[in-house]
């Protein structure tokens, strides 16, 4: 007959013999059973058996039920699904030969990536990220960098990727918030209008107004700079962000890691103090985010540039330019000479700043 035997060293015999007793439906008394699982222990060493069962299950569900101290923030446990990681730094695994980050929110049809689309052949150095919560934006974007993706094959096996152009550009589908959840993104008229803000009751821009809500996924400029690799190679990162009045919102969601930033653009409303003609709700005023990041951050390089302001007014809708001296590589800010030409939107801006960081001047 077969024997268990258990973590003591006492063998317990098998439920065979209970087989054979209960397959001719045979009536056994509950007593006769305990001494037959039980021959060889007695009841004190039952008893003993019992203690040492019971404290490990105590232990085990002391360990189940114990707190995490490392929960990682919720981009970090699905980065797998956007980016290639390193298997010992979690970080993402971009090539050794990239030199530039650019990252793009509230992507859109982004002019980054009409840029990098347009580098030369043998410049690999430059890696995008773009973020946007759109299907109508994001969809598209994807199609273009597994275009871009599968430039130019290795020879006589086009079925594997050339490892000069993997690995450099992806997308994100989500928007980006101060801290990580979700929320009903409201749709607007237009694409390129829909925002994770309410449209404020005064809004008269036809499309700030919402008429759709979609659940989206929010993370952390914070979280997504943490997965940018920290190495010498890489030179500079540079951040653009047109949330429809979330920027502020989004650039707070970045804290202390804002300073890996060489340069910020996003866009504000520039209003008199106490106005009430904003779009929506807590978006994004010029004077709130020159304070945010000068006091907060000690980013204190701020330029607001107006769209569509009628001569002599200074209110309305614009961008905001900040340029971070402080960026902890000890080299300076860095422009590559791709950002100032066409067809990048701010061209002009940056080729601006690289001649006054050229010449010394104050930007």
């Amino acid at each position: 007959m077969m024997q268990l035997m258990h973590g003591s060293g006492v063998a317990l015999s098998s439920a065979s013999s209970l087989d054979r007793a209960g397959s001719s439906n045979e009536q056994y008394n509950p007593e006769d059973l305990l001494e037959s699982l039980t021959a060889g222990v007695g009841r004190r060493g039952l008893a003993k058996l019992a203690a040492e069962s019971n404290s490990n299950d105590h232990n085990t569900n002391s360990q189940s039920n114990a707190p995490s101290t490392t929960t990682k923030p919720l981009l970090h446990m699905v980065a797998s699904t956007y980016f290639p990681l390193d298997a010992e730094t979690g970080k993402i695994a971009l090539p050794d030969h990239v030199t530039t980050v650019l990252i793009d929110v509230g992507a859109r049809e982004s002019d980054y990536l009409a840029a990098v689309e347009k580098l030369p052949l043998d410049d690999h150095s430059v890696a995008l990220i773009m973020v946007d919560p759109l299907p109508d934006s994001i969809i598209p974007l994807q199609q273009r960098a597994a275009t871009y993706t599968l430039r130019e094959p290795v020879p006589n096996n086009r079925r594997r990727l050339n490892p000069l152009w993997q690995d450099r550009v992806f997308t994100v589908r989500a928007a980006m918030g101060e801290t990580e959840g979700q929320t009903n993104f409201k749709l607007s008229a237009g694409p390129a209008c829909g925002s994770i803000l309410e449209t404020s009751p005064t809004a008269k821009f036809w499309c700030a107004k919402t008429n759709g809500l979609m659940p989206v996924q929010i993370y952390t400029l914070k979280d997504l700079l943490d997965l940018i690799p920290d190495r010498p190679a890489i030179t500079s990162i540079h951040l653009k962000v047109d949330a429809e009045g979330a920027d502020l919102i989004a650039l707070k969601g970045a804290g202390s890691a804002i300073q890996r930033l060489d340069t910020v653009i996003m866009e504000c409303q520039h209003l008199p103090k106490d106005s009430q003609d904003f779009h929506r709700k807590g978006e994004c005023n010029f004077v709130e985010a020159r304070d945010y990041m000068c006091h907060s951050q000690q980013i204190c390089t701020g330029q607001f540039e107006g769209q569509d302001i009628k001569p002599g007014e200074e209110y309305g809708q614009g961008n905001v330019f900040f340029t971070n001296a402080q960026n902890g590589r000890g080299r300076g800010v860095v422009i590559p000479p791709f950002l100032q030409k066409k067809p990048i939107e701010f061209y002009a801006w940056y080729r601006k700043t690289a001649t006054a960081l050229a010449s010394g001047s104050t930007v």
